[in-house]
């Protein structure tokens, strides 16, 4: 084999050129790649303050319609559970009204609404916003 035409060169050149401009760009990560979570998360991280303030919060929604019996087991239980208490858990309620009937039922259908819209009114909330 003999020497390389000289139309590689150029290339070579330019192919050594990047190579040189990786190598520093990965030598100098940006401060996004410099942070590093803790291995273990109840650790006390004392190096930055973003593990002190919560990043995010969590939301429930129910949704319900006409059956109270379900929805009280459903709160109930939503309210035992354990949830972080240094993160907000946040809680709506969505109560679709019942579809048009006759008149008949009517009165009975409002006073299941009442006693749904009581209940809700009167539940204890205390992870956060309801």
């Amino acid at each position: 084999m003999g020497r390389p035409k000289k139309h590689f060169v150029p290339f070579l050149l330019l192919l050594l050129a990047f190579c040189i401009l990786l190598l520093l760009y990965s030598a100098h990560p940006n401060s996004i790649c410099t942070q590093t979570l803790p291995l273990n998360p109840h650790s006390i991280s004392t190096t930055s303050a973003v593990y002190a303030t919560p990043t995010f919060s969590l939301t429930i929604k129910v949704l319900t319609l006409n059956r109270l019996n379900s929805l009280s087991r459903c709160l109930t239980s939503l309210s035992r559970a354990h949830y972080d208490p240094d993160l907000p858990v946040h809680l709506h309620i969505f109560i679709d009204h019942f579809p048009n009937q006759s008149k008949s039922d009517i009165d009975l259908k409002l006073q299941e609404s009442l006693g749904i819209l009581r209940f809700v009114d009167g539940f204890e909330w205390k992870w956060g916003k309801r």
